[in-house]
């Protein structure tokens, strides 16, 4: 393990000048707010996030594993990577997914999902101005009255003609 610990060091030290130690206990400590964040905020008990991994991921997930893997006391309990995706899932929040991402990968995200949220504004917005246009085409069908009272003005009714002459 300290061998591990080194290697990731030196990869580490000189791009962001921190140590190993230093950089998997902040991200653990990350990833145990996130996990601890996530569960108080769910509508789901820690009981029902557990139950649904362990369907997900068909190894027995607990409460007390949950709790284990949010407690910062706990550092020999440690959140395993293939729950991850289960545990986005159930909870329906992406925050832990999204944490182990690199900056890289996390700026495209950010601008993939800026681009979505663009476009659905642009819908909306023609939406708006089809629904604008709609009305406009209406408003020669009806005039302001005294009263506040809208009149509906006559349409000349036109006769319609079938096949066998005019109804």
């Amino acid at each position: 393990m300290t061998n591990a610990l080194h290697i990731l060091g030196n990869q580490s030290e000189g791009a962001q000048g921190h140590d190993a130690a230093g950089t998997l206990n902040g991200h653990d400590s990350m990833i145990r707010k996130i996990v601890s964040e996530v569960m108080h905020h769910s509508t789901k008990s820690r009981a029902q996030i557990a139950d649904e991994m362990s369907q997900l991921v068909h190894v027995e997930v607990t409460a007390n594993m949950l709790n284990g893997y949010a407690a910062p006391s706990k550092t020999g309990v440690r959140f395993p990577a293939a729950f991850i995706h289960a545990f986005c899932q159930v909870t329906g929040d992406d925050r832990l997914q999204r944490l182990l991402l690199s900056p890289v990968l996390r700026k495209k995200v950010e601008i993939v999902e800026r681009e979505l949220t663009a476009d659905q504004e642009k819908r909306k917005a023609q939406l708006l101005r089809e629904q604008l246009l709609a009305e406009q085409q209406l408003l020669p069908l009806f005039t302001d009255a005294p009263d506040g009272y809208v009149v509906h003005q006559p349409v000349p009714f036109r006769n319609i003609q079938s096949k066998g002459g005019v109804r």
